[in-house]
């Protein structure tokens, strides 16, 4: 982990990374519900691994938004809304944000 210092390797066999996508693909519906994913986490995270996995290996895009939309509820739905997102992974505060942005709207 690297959240609460310096980030630590992690080995991972193609085994490994091909059996998640496996499980990922048929728990996210990649085949056929979900086609563009939102990447919002830093390179170090494994979240960031998790959506780029899945947003290559599915056929999907991949969209890379900057860190200041997290503080941002308006530009973030209006990001999300623009490039038709429809998978992505938040911290609680960021989805209480986007709800009270669309309680709003």
């Amino acid at each position: 982990s690297g959240s609460t210092g310096r980030p630590k390797a992690v080995r991972v066999s193609h085994r490994n990374l091909a059996s998640a996508q496996a499980a990922w693909r048929q728990t996210y519906r990649l085949d056929a519900d979900v086609t563009t994913h939102l990447q919002m986490a830093e390179p170090s995270f494994d979240v960031f691994t998790g959506d780029l996995v899945r947003a290559l290996c599915s056929g999907g895009t991949l969209v890379l938004a900057d860190r200041d939309l997290l503080f941002d509820t308006t530009r973030l739905y209006r990001t999300m809304r623009q490039e038709r997102v429809d998978c992505a992974e938040f911290v609680p505060a960021v989805v209480r944000g986007l709800m009270e942005h669309c309680a709003r709207e």
